[in-house]
């Protein structure tokens, strides 16, 4: 269907940069979140039962050794023409059922966005200061 009779503003549309950004906030919020439980876990048990913590007891620790994302889009090109004052740019729509009926959309026609958020060791810090790369 051509894009001209889709209304973006009332579609879940995001730009490309935005959409992983957003996402990748997300996991690093929810890796927090499990690491404030445990140290809260921790000091709970530090509290209510210090017999444990002298013999070395440690709680258990969580974390996301890797997350991968694979969201069906529909995607949308927005020239420099239809927007001159932003430039051109990649706005995306998770395909799903809502959209699919509102704008006569098929699966087959919907693009995959695929990418990995996995850690990284932290830079080397050197002696004057810069970062070099692990």
């Amino acid at each position: 269907m051509p894009d001209k009779d889709i209304n973006w503003s009332v579609v879940l549309v995001s730009p490309l940069a935005r959409l992983v950004r957003e996402l990748a906030a997300g996991v690093a919020q929810a890796q927090r979140e499990l690491d404030q439980a445990a140290i809260d876990t921790q000091k709970n048990l530090a509290r209510d039962h210090p017999e444990l913590e002298q013999i070395g007891y440690q709680v258990t620790w969580y974390h996301m050794p890797e997350v991968e994302v694979e969201m069906k889009v529909a995607v949308h090109y927005e020239s420099e023409e239809q927007a001159p004052s932003r430039g051109p740019r990649v706005l995306l729509a998770p395909y799903n059922a809502k959209y699919s009926r509102s704008y006569n959309y098929v699966a087959e026609g919907a693009s995959k966005l695929r990418f990995k958020i996995v850690p990284i060791p932290p830079a080397h810090i050197t002696e004057a200061g810069s970062e070099t790369p692990s």
